[in-house]
């Protein structure tokens, strides 16, 4: 290989390099996604009861899955707990807008600052 050879390989991997780390650092997190396109998300469902509820700063306090339950059952989300929970747990993934963890035992949900 020429050193001129060499040369061009070299820009040809800078070059691959910034464009991938552009497409890398111009993903955006499920949070932002969420503040930025509250327009564009359905609220049907337990999912959507939940995206509903952080959209209302729900979340701006610690709540249980029970007490998340019982806030979207009286708003007419009408299913069963164990369903919320798995809704929860699915927001609640390292760049979604919950986080979770344990507080006396039990789970607890809070909005992701």
């Amino acid at each position: 290989m020429t050193d001129q050879q060499i040369i061009d390989q070299l820009k040809d991997h800078e070059k691959r390099i910034h464009e991938l780390e552009s497409r890398v650092n111009s993903r955006t997190t499920l949070s932002e996604v969420h503040v930025k396109a509250t327009k564009d998300i359905s609220f049907a469902g337990p999912k959507g009861g939940i995206l509903l509820l952080i959209n209302e700063d729900f979340f701006k306090t610690k709540r249980t899955v029970d007490v998340v339950a019982a806030e979207l059952n009286k708003r007419g989300y009408v299913y069963k707990r164990d369903v919320f929970q798995t809704a929860l747990n699915r927001l609640a993934v390292s760049k979604g807008p919950l986080v979770k963890f344990e507080e006396a035992g039990k789970k607890v949900y809070a909005e992701r600052k």
